[in-house]
């Protein structure tokens, strides 16, 4: 795959980045509404470092709309409509109790997202009325676009079209994803318009960047480089970091290419964190950038790196280099996202990673390497887990002494024990 324009869009980045990175100021995050949560799918939105893993976050419906980034779990919550019965309810039987009325919020998503594998007239003429519905519940009208995505109808693409101009936000998004998801020129061309409209509506703008990292095109790949542009030649800083957001999840060689050319230009650290925080949703292999992001002088930077490293479906990177770098960091919040990192190791050494944990004073980042210990428990040889596990439970009291800890983590550190509990007595 070849993009036509990316030697010219680098020529005219070299001289960009190397005036105008000298003039990128810091800013607060663009606020990001947070996933919807449906019955047992995780909160991808919780921080690593304080999120338990003994039990999974539930949500209410009215809180978010699911992103692209979790469409699995999307997917996943479908298996639930099949666990209340609705999986092996008839078209006619889920409408009937539809507009019946009688069912609650959660109860009525189920029976929708049962609803979006049915076919007929019927079916698309009540859930394009429903997604019209403006009086309608806007969580429900956009999971009902999410689930016809995760059950592959291609008929939401063209109703799709229709609802990003309304006056929901949410519903917009969810219309934005749609076209992600299936593509083409045409979505192209109108996520490109919806991206570049970072004053009007910054995060239309970054859900349609987003979307277009997700086509992954030659033609949304050079969309979102020009905005880059536009964003470093302008000072721009939500085109900066909508387009990099985007570039970030198009899995191709010249899209890394890209990336990892801005983070070797850039001399604002602001700008190397955008760019390692882009590989956080990227499906491909991202140890390039990640293994120069890890050796970086910022401590930020190094800390984004490792976060990506703990997010990224395909880190790259071995278990023995990431030992490495947590052998050598000194920064306490480099440490506990490496920790974090380390779970996606298979050839995982407890023993050296209990070793490291003797020397840790900061409370939140042994508590991230008691995270990763405790999920490895149910995988350790019998010779050894018994003395680990001990060892574990009496750390986590001693933890729970600290006074650095905080409400959330004292929580995480009880549901620790008990789950250390739990794997002993079903090994036992």
């Amino acid at each position: 795959m070849k993009w036509g324009k990316v030697k010219w869009v680098k020529v005219v980045l070299g001289s960009i980045l190397a005036t105008t990175c000298l003039m990128y100021i810091s800013r607060d995050p663009l606020p990001i509404p947070s996933p919807v949560i449906v019955d047992g799918v995780m909160d991808e939105s919780v921080n690593y470092a304080t999120k338990t893993i003994a039990e999974e976050t539930t949500r209410d419906l009215e809180q978010g709309d699911i992103p692209s980034q979790i469409l699995s779990a999307v997917k996943k919550a479908f298996g639930q409509a099949a666990n209340a019965g609705y999986a092996i309810w008839s078209a006619e039987e889920l409408l009937e109790a539809l507009e019946s009325g009688n069912s609650d919020l959660e109860e009525r998503q189920k029976m929708l997202w049962a609803l979006c594998h049915f076919d007929d007239s019927s079916v698309r003429a009540f859930l394009s009325r429903t997604i019209s519905n403006a009086s309608e519940n806007e969580y429900l009208r956009a999971s009902i676009l999410d689930g016809l995505v995760a059950a592959d109808k291609f008929w939401a693409y063209d109703f799709a079209f229709e609802l990003l101009g309304s006056d929901s936000e949410v519903v917009a998004r969810a219309a934005i994803r749609v076209l992600g998801q299936f593509g083409g020129e045409d979505a192209v061309v109108a996520l490109s318009q919806l991206a570049n409209d970072f004053r009007l509506d910054p995060t239309i703008s970054l859900a349609a960047a987003e979307a277009l990292g997700v086509i992954g095109s030659p033609e949304a790949g050079l969309a979102l480089m020009e905005l880059f542009e536009y964003g470093l030649s302008q000072g721009e800083d939500a085109a900066i970091e909508h387009a990099l957001s985007g570039l970030g999840r198009i899995e191709s060689q010249e899209s890394g290419e890209y990336l990892k050319e801005i983070y070797e230009l850039a001399s604002d650290s602001n700008i190397r964190i955008l760019v390692v925080e882009s590989l956080e949703e990227s499906s491909g292999d991202i140890s390039a950038i990640a293994r120069l992001a890890m050796n970086d002088e910022d401590a930020d930077v190094r800390a984004a790196a490792a976060w990506a490293l703990a997010y990224a479906d395909d880190p790259g990177l071995p278990m023995t280099e990431l030992m490495g770098f947590l052998e050598v960091e000194s920064d306490s919040e480099v440490r506990a996202n490496l920790y974090h990192a380390l779970d996606n190791q298979e050839d995982f050494n407890v023993e050296r990673v209990m070793s490291l944990l003797a020397g840790e004073t900061n409370p939140t980042t042994k508590l991230a390497g008691f995270q990763l210990v405790c999920r490895k428990l149910p995988d350790m040889p019998d010779g050894s887990y018994e003395t680990i596990s001990r060892h574990l439970v009496n750390e986590l009291r001693s933890l729970k002494k600290d006074e650095g800890v905080a409400g959330n983590q004292l929580r995480v550190i009880d549901r620790l024990i008990d789950q250390a509990g739990v794997v002993g007595r079903i090994r036992n």
